[in-house]
């Protein structure tokens, strides 16, 4: 019977490890029900991502305050946020947003709303300022990874994806 126990015992830790070890599915992770949690800050993410992604613009960190209300987002709710703005001339955004596993069920989905809603809210400014910056806006990156939600809007939203998983399978 121990040996029945142990053999059990064996074979779901190999599951729970290949289930976790294959990057876990980059939009969520884990198999449903069971959170893949990642170990990064999202400022560590976010600088990653400035680094390592093609942008035509410069781009600053900016306060969480200011993006939390710019966004509509309770900040109270957010463990972990890091920001990048370009100054303006271009749409090129990063946002990285983390929370903590006992608010991930609602504010996953808040923050998607709101990252969402900023693509709408920066279509409707700059089809009139800058038209050329739409086509960026119109295929942001939009990534859930564990407890996290991440936003990118730039040239190649296929070079984001690729750097944030690179970063977060390192």
């Amino acid at each position: 019977m121990k040996k029945l126990i142990v053999g059990i015992v064996i074979v779901m830790m190999i599951f729970g490890m290949t289930a976790c070890s294959d990057g876990g599915g980059e939009e969520g992770g884990g198999t449903e029900g069971t959170p893949v949690t990642y170990d990064f800050t999202a400022s560590e993410l976010a600088g990653y991502i400035s680094e390592n992604v093609t942008f035509n613009d410069f781009m600053e960190e900016v306060d969480p305050q200011t993006v939390y209300e710019l966004y509509g987002i309770d900040g109270s709710k957010v463990s972990d946020s890091c920001t990048y703005f370009s100054t303006g001339a271009t749409a090129e955004e990063i946002s990285v947003m983390c929370v903590d596993p006992e608010n991930a069920d609602s504010m996953l989905g808040e923050i998607n709303r709101a990252f969402n809603k900023r693509i709408e809210d920066q279509i409707e400014s700059f089809t009139d300022y800058v038209p050329a910056e739409l086509d960026k806006l119109s295929k942001p990156l939009i990534m859930e990874i564990g407890n996290s939600v991440v936003m990118v809007v730039c040239d190649d939203p296929d070079q984001a994806k690729s750097a944030i998983l690179e970063y977060i399978n390192q």
